[in-house]
């Protein structure tokens, strides 16, 4: 008992640490910043964050409530993204930073650069490059490295690039719009309706979740 309260104590030392230390850094907005500048940031960081992470470390999120995080999700995109390479070897801060290439958007809006850096909590699980995962992603106001900032949440922050999760996002992708442009993410041109699509034709299974589609025709989609 003693044992996990020290842990919870010190977790907590360390976040106040990580986020005074991460203060400093994000004023310069991370612009002009190699990887290795990352990693000289500050040695005296590394074993806060280090033992943080060790005790709120994340777990893959299941794959039964991809469905479920994507239709709630609010935020500015969800994207397919190879992983090319982590920008630190240790957390900075409280966070994992990593340069990924977007190869499509599902839902929100498409980046304005292919390469964008992602942030991730530093208790999530960590990212090996070349993989490619599934990722829920806020736009950030600053630039790492001149390129688009995004940051996930928690742990459900990021899905593996699974079957089940790829078939659902694409399917959905077919009606989605970028809220800032106007324009499907299929490249079908938006039509309009008379009717919601859901409520003139239903899905047959109760279970379905019914999606409109307003991306090339007045469809539905029963996922």
């Amino acid at each position: 008992m003693k044992v996990a309260f020290t842990l919870i104590l010190f977790a907590g030392l360390c976040l106040v640490q990580s986020d005074r230390s991460l203060e400093d850094t994000k004023g310069k907005s991370f612009d002009g910043l190699s990887g290795s500048d990352f990693e000289q940031i500050s040695d005296r960081q590394a074993l806060c964050p280090a033992i943080l992470c060790i005790a709120l470390a994340c777990t893959t999120p299941p794959l039964t409530s991809f469905p479920t995080d994507f239709e709630g999700f609010t935020g500015s995109a969800v994207f397919l993204a190879t992983v090319v390479k982590r920008l630190t070897t240790t957390c900075v801060g409280s966070q994992h930073l990593y340069v990924v290439r977007v190869r499509r958007v599902f839902k929100g809006c498409p980046p304005a650069e292919r390469r964008v850096v992602v942030e991730l909590p530093c208790f999530a699980n960590a990212l090996k490059a070349g993989d490619n995962d599934i990722f829920f992603a806020n736009l950030n106001t600053k630039t790492v490295l001149g390129l688009p900032w995004y940051t996930t949440d928690g742990c459900s922050g990021v899905y593996p690039s699974a079957s089940p999760s790829i078939r659902y996002a694409n399917q959905r992708r077919n009606g989605e719009i970028c809220p800032i442009t106007g324009k499907c993410l299929n490249g079908q041109e938006v039509v309009k309706c008379f009717a919601d699509p859901c409520q003139v034709s239903p899905c047959p299974n109760a279970a379905s979740i019914c999606s409109s589609s307003y991306c090339g025709g007045c469809n539905r989609l029963c996922l």
